[in-house]
């Protein structure tokens, strides 16, 4: 039984990382109009975060977050559905892994293993624990690539809110220990709806 879930997670990862090779676009990110008064931009993106903060349903916040432009929130969404000690740790957990983002492909996965607590070597032999939060560390990358989509004007506020509110919702199922079988749904039916939005 063991060996089975280390082999369903394993192809959990294979699909992820395929999701990540085949995808179109790169890293994600864009200030708002900079040729504005930068203190302008700043009042006016905390009024929009706290705003944003507001609606109790994730598919709305997020949807305020892409129209807002907003990248920020008070808490890590996929770290909100947590205990609290976890949640605590999943923030800080993000917090050390957002310098990975800004490297090279290669020096990416590295950083990004070294946070999860992973070293090299097979997935398999690390905690499942670790491989789960080194899943959802991964997935941070198509939010990045959906969002660079959206501000191109290639995806529409609502496909780029579903399309991240999925992912947010694979990354809470890793996170919180749901059966991988449960993780496993929900990535594929991500997978396919991202590679029909961003090929468009």
């Amino acid at each position: 039984m063991k060996k089975r879930a280390i082999i369903s997670f394993s192809l959990l990862l294979i699909i992820l990382v395929a999701t990540l090779v085949l995808a179109v676009g790169g890293g994600g990110g864009g200030d708002p109009d900079t040729n504005s008064n930068p203190e302008e931009i700043q009042a006016t993106t905390i009024t929009q975060i706290a705003d944003c903060e507001a609606p109790t349903m994730l598919r709305e916040r997020v949807r305020c977050r892409i129209t807002a432009r907003a990248s920020t929130s008070s808490i890590e969404e996929s770290c909100r559905v947590l205990s609290s000690e976890k949640r605590t740790a999943c923030i800080a957990l993000q917090n050390r892994a957002s310098p990975c983002y800004d490297e090279t492909a290669s020096d990416k996965a590295l950083c990004l293993r070294r946070n999860a607590g992973l070293g090299a070597g097979q997935l398999n032999r690390f905690a499942a624990e670790d491989r789960r939060e080194y899943a959802a560390l991964l997935m941070y990358e198509l939010q990045e690539r959906i969002e660079k989509k959206h501000e191109q004007g290639q995806l529409t506020d609502d496909e780029s809110a579903q399309l991240i509110t999925s992912l947010i919702e694979i990354k809470q199922s890793l996170l919180k220990g749901e059966p991988i079988a449960d993780v496993r749904v929900k990535m594929t039916s991500f997978k396919q709806a991202y590679l029909e939005a961003m090929s468009q």
